[in-house]
Protein backbone atom coordinates (compact mmCIF):
# COMPACT_ATOMS: atom_id res chain seq x y z
CA UNK A 1 0.00 0.00 0.00
CA UNK A 2 1.31 3.35 -1.42
CA UNK A 3 1.87 6.03 1.58
CA UNK A 4 0.83 9.55 1.62
CA UNK A 5 4.39 10.55 0.97
CA UNK A 6 4.68 8.15 -2.32
CA UNK A 7 1.20 9.37 -4.02
CA UNK A 8 2.28 12.80 -3.46
CA UNK A 9 5.97 12.98 -4.69
CA UNK A 10 4.44 10.62 -7.56
CA UNK A 11 1.91 13.33 -8.22
CA UNK A 12 4.82 16.05 -8.82
CA UNK A 13 6.69 14.12 -10.79
CA UNK A 14 4.10 13.74 -13.13
CA UNK A 15 3.27 17.32 -13.22
CA UNK A 16 7.04 17.91 -13.61
CA UNK A 17 6.76 15.39 -16.53
CA UNK A 18 4.03 17.38 -18.11
CA UNK A 19 5.08 20.40 -17.93
CA UNK A 20 8.51 19.64 -19.00
CA UNK A 21 6.73 18.21 -22.36
CA UNK A 22 4.35 21.45 -22.73
CA UNK A 23 7.71 23.54 -22.89
CA UNK A 24 9.21 21.34 -25.39
CA UNK A 25 5.85 21.30 -27.41
CA UNK A 26 5.97 25.32 -27.75
CA UNK A 27 9.41 25.12 -28.35
CA UNK A 28 8.52 22.91 -31.43
CA UNK A 29 6.32 24.92 -32.69
CA UNK A 30 7.98 28.20 -32.54
CA UNK A 31 10.87 26.50 -34.42
CA UNK A 32 8.53 25.72 -37.44
CA UNK A 33 7.39 29.30 -37.09
CA UNK A 34 10.97 30.59 -37.75
CA UNK A 35 12.29 27.80 -39.73
CA UNK A 36 9.08 28.83 -42.28
CA UNK A 37 9.94 32.32 -41.89
CA UNK A 38 13.83 31.47 -42.52
CA UNK A 39 12.56 29.38 -45.43
CA UNK A 40 11.26 33.03 -47.24
CA UNK A 41 14.42 34.39 -46.88
CA UNK A 42 16.60 31.57 -48.16
CA UNK A 43 13.80 30.84 -51.22
CA UNK A 44 12.37 34.07 -52.43
CA UNK A 45 15.21 36.71 -50.74
CA UNK A 46 15.58 38.76 -47.87
CA UNK A 47 13.28 41.53 -49.40
CA UNK A 48 10.74 38.56 -49.63
CA UNK A 49 10.36 38.18 -46.15
CA UNK A 50 10.30 42.10 -44.61
CA UNK A 51 6.82 41.53 -43.89
CA UNK A 52 7.63 38.53 -41.53
CA UNK A 53 10.52 40.61 -39.50
CA UNK A 54 10.64 43.57 -37.41
CA UNK A 55 13.83 45.06 -36.03
CA UNK A 56 15.61 44.36 -39.08
CA UNK A 57 14.60 47.69 -40.76
CA UNK A 58 17.64 49.44 -40.95
CA UNK A 59 19.02 46.07 -43.30
CA UNK A 60 15.79 46.13 -45.43
CA UNK A 61 16.24 50.22 -46.11
CA UNK A 62 19.98 49.20 -47.24
CA UNK A 63 18.56 46.28 -49.72
CA UNK A 64 16.51 48.61 -51.55
CA UNK A 65 19.15 51.65 -51.32
CA UNK A 66 21.54 49.00 -53.13
CA UNK A 67 18.96 47.85 -55.54
CA UNK A 68 18.38 51.71 -56.64
CA UNK A 69 22.11 52.61 -56.77
CA UNK A 70 22.59 49.42 -59.37
CA UNK A 71 20.00 50.46 -61.32
CA UNK A 72 21.78 53.52 -61.75
CA UNK A 73 25.32 52.40 -61.85
CA UNK A 74 23.90 50.00 -64.71
CA UNK A 75 22.88 53.44 -66.34
CA UNK A 76 26.27 55.05 -65.81
CA UNK A 77 28.29 52.63 -67.18
CA UNK A 78 25.74 52.14 -70.54
CA UNK A 79 26.57 56.49 -71.01
CA UNK A 80 30.23 56.29 -70.51
CA UNK A 81 31.00 53.36 -72.80
CA UNK A 82 28.01 55.57 -75.38
CA UNK A 83 29.07 58.96 -74.50
CA UNK A 84 33.24 58.64 -74.79
CA UNK A 85 33.42 55.18 -76.86
CA UNK A 86 35.05 53.18 -73.81
CA UNK A 87 32.86 49.74 -74.81
CA UNK A 88 34.71 47.66 -72.26
CA UNK A 89 34.37 50.22 -69.51
CA UNK A 90 33.45 49.29 -65.28
CA UNK A 91 33.39 51.13 -62.25
CA UNK A 92 36.93 49.66 -61.47
CA UNK A 93 38.58 51.73 -63.77
CA UNK A 94 37.58 54.59 -62.37
CA UNK A 95 40.87 56.12 -60.06
CA UNK A 96 37.96 55.68 -57.17
CA UNK A 97 35.89 52.55 -56.64
CA UNK A 98 33.41 51.66 -54.21
CA UNK A 99 30.66 48.79 -54.49
CA UNK A 100 29.16 48.95 -50.89
CA UNK A 101 27.73 45.22 -51.10
CA UNK A 102 27.16 43.28 -48.00
CA UNK A 103 26.87 39.70 -47.89
CA UNK A 104 23.83 39.12 -45.70
CA UNK A 105 22.43 35.88 -45.75
CA UNK A 106 19.32 34.56 -43.32
CA UNK A 107 18.94 30.70 -43.88
CA UNK A 108 16.60 28.14 -41.99
CA UNK A 109 20.58 26.53 -40.47
CA UNK A 110 20.95 30.08 -39.01
CA UNK A 111 18.06 28.96 -36.59
CA UNK A 112 18.59 25.04 -36.12
CA UNK A 113 18.41 24.29 -32.51
CA UNK A 114 18.73 28.32 -31.50
CA UNK A 115 15.39 28.41 -29.29
CA UNK A 116 16.47 28.02 -25.43
CA UNK A 117 12.97 27.90 -24.52
CA UNK A 118 9.49 28.91 -25.33
CA UNK A 119 6.39 29.89 -23.88
CA UNK A 120 3.09 29.98 -25.33
CA UNK A 121 1.43 33.68 -24.75
CA UNK A 122 -1.61 35.03 -26.09
CA UNK A 123 -1.47 36.03 -30.18
CA UNK A 124 1.92 33.71 -30.19
CA UNK A 125 4.99 32.55 -28.58
CA UNK A 126 8.07 34.02 -26.61
CA UNK A 127 11.09 32.23 -27.83
CA UNK A 128 14.14 33.30 -25.81
CA UNK A 129 17.48 32.43 -27.86
CA UNK A 130 20.89 33.28 -27.33
CA UNK A 131 21.17 36.88 -27.48
CA UNK A 132 17.47 38.08 -26.51
CA UNK A 133 14.17 37.56 -26.75
CA UNK A 134 12.11 36.85 -29.91
CA UNK A 135 8.34 37.42 -30.08
CA UNK A 136 6.55 35.27 -32.57
CA UNK A 137 2.77 37.08 -32.98
CA UNK A 138 0.22 36.37 -35.53
CA UNK A 139 -1.19 38.88 -37.45
CA UNK A 140 -3.04 39.26 -40.32
CA UNK A 141 -2.51 35.67 -41.11
CA UNK A 142 0.87 35.62 -40.98
CA UNK A 143 3.56 34.87 -38.56
CA UNK A 144 5.36 37.90 -37.83
CA UNK A 145 8.70 37.39 -35.20
CA UNK A 146 10.07 40.61 -33.69
CA UNK A 147 13.40 40.78 -32.85
CA UNK A 148 15.11 41.77 -29.84
CA UNK A 149 16.95 45.35 -29.60
CA UNK A 150 19.77 43.92 -29.53
CA UNK A 151 19.81 43.34 -33.84
CA UNK A 152 19.10 46.96 -34.19
CA UNK A 153 22.36 47.76 -32.46
CA UNK A 154 24.13 45.22 -34.37
CA UNK A 155 23.19 47.46 -37.67
CA UNK A 156 25.83 50.20 -37.56
CA UNK A 157 27.86 48.91 -40.40
CA UNK A 158 24.27 48.52 -42.20
CA UNK A 159 23.58 52.14 -41.43
CA UNK A 160 27.08 52.99 -43.02
CA UNK A 161 26.29 51.32 -46.16
CA UNK A 162 22.89 52.02 -46.91
CA UNK A 163 24.51 55.50 -46.50
CA UNK A 164 27.05 54.91 -48.56
CA UNK A 165 24.89 53.71 -51.31
CA UNK A 166 22.76 56.18 -51.39
CA UNK A 167 25.43 58.74 -51.70
CA UNK A 168 27.06 57.22 -54.50
CA UNK A 169 23.96 56.85 -56.69
CA UNK A 170 23.36 60.61 -56.25
CA UNK A 171 27.24 61.14 -57.49
CA UNK A 172 26.55 58.96 -60.38
CA UNK A 173 23.21 60.58 -61.24
CA UNK A 174 24.49 64.29 -60.65
CA UNK A 175 27.76 63.92 -62.45
CA UNK A 176 26.58 62.07 -65.36
CA UNK A 177 24.11 64.50 -66.03
CA UNK A 178 26.20 67.36 -65.75
CA UNK A 179 28.05 65.67 -68.34
CA UNK A 180 25.22 66.08 -70.56
CA UNK A 181 24.32 69.18 -70.12
CA UNK A 182 28.29 70.91 -70.17
CA UNK A 183 29.13 68.57 -72.69
CA UNK A 184 32.46 67.62 -70.47
CA UNK A 185 35.58 65.40 -71.96
CA UNK A 186 36.06 62.33 -70.61
CA UNK A 187 39.12 64.08 -68.38
CA UNK A 188 37.05 66.93 -67.03
CA UNK A 189 33.91 64.15 -66.17
CA UNK A 190 36.21 61.77 -64.89
CA UNK A 191 37.71 64.25 -62.26
CA UNK A 192 34.37 65.73 -60.78
CA UNK A 193 33.22 62.00 -60.50
CA UNK A 194 36.34 60.99 -58.11
CA UNK A 195 36.68 64.16 -56.34
CA UNK A 196 33.51 63.51 -55.19
CA UNK A 197 33.56 59.18 -54.55
CA UNK A 198 37.13 59.51 -53.27
CA UNK A 199 36.02 60.71 -49.75
CA UNK A 200 33.43 58.31 -49.59
CA UNK A 201 35.38 55.31 -50.51
CA UNK A 202 37.94 55.91 -47.70
CA UNK A 203 35.25 56.81 -45.28
CA UNK A 204 33.45 53.37 -45.72
CA UNK A 205 36.83 51.48 -46.75
CA UNK A 206 39.38 53.32 -43.90
CA UNK A 207 42.67 51.44 -45.57
CA UNK A 208 45.55 52.90 -44.65
CA UNK A 209 46.45 53.19 -48.02
CA UNK A 210 43.57 55.58 -49.51
CA UNK A 211 43.87 57.76 -46.11
CA UNK A 212 47.42 58.54 -46.50
CA UNK A 213 46.59 59.29 -50.32
CA UNK A 214 43.63 61.84 -48.83
CA UNK A 215 44.78 62.99 -44.89
CA UNK A 216 41.44 65.02 -45.29
CA UNK A 217 38.83 63.21 -46.05
CA UNK A 218 37.01 63.80 -43.66
CA UNK A 219 36.42 67.82 -44.81
CA UNK A 220 35.90 66.38 -48.13
CA UNK A 221 33.36 64.12 -47.41
CA UNK A 222 31.38 66.64 -44.90
CA UNK A 223 31.38 69.31 -47.99
CA UNK A 224 30.55 66.41 -50.66
CA UNK A 225 27.31 65.26 -48.43
CA UNK A 226 26.15 69.17 -47.89
CA UNK A 227 26.15 69.42 -51.60
CA UNK A 228 24.27 66.53 -52.39
CA UNK A 229 21.45 66.84 -49.35
CA UNK A 230 20.66 69.76 -51.19
CA UNK A 231 18.59 67.54 -53.77
CA UNK A 232 15.30 66.23 -53.46
CA UNK A 233 15.22 64.74 -57.30
CA UNK A 234 16.97 64.57 -60.60
CA UNK A 235 14.91 68.24 -61.70
CA UNK A 236 16.38 69.66 -58.66
CA UNK A 237 19.88 68.45 -60.17
CA UNK A 238 19.43 69.57 -63.41
CA UNK A 239 18.22 72.85 -62.48
CA UNK A 240 21.18 73.32 -60.29
CA UNK A 241 23.41 72.93 -63.04
CA UNK A 242 21.90 74.75 -65.18
CA UNK A 243 21.97 77.51 -62.88
CA UNK A 244 25.51 77.48 -62.50
CA UNK A 245 26.10 77.29 -66.31
CA UNK A 246 24.53 80.82 -66.82
CA UNK A 247 26.25 82.59 -63.61
CA UNK A 248 29.60 81.48 -65.48
CA UNK A 249 28.51 82.72 -68.83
Amino acid sequence: MKTLGCILLSCGAALAAHAETADDQARKEANVIIQDIAAICETKGLEACEPNLRGMEPLFAYLRARREMEITEKEFVAFVRDRYSMPDFTMDKMAAHLNPRLNVTISRQSFEGKIQKATRVAGGYDAQMSDGLVKLRREKEAWVAYLPEVAQEKMGTVRLYTSAARLKRSIMTYRKLQAELLNYDLDEFATRFVQDLGPLTVAVLRREDLVAQMPDWEQRLDKVVEFYSQFKSVEDMRAEILASRKSTK
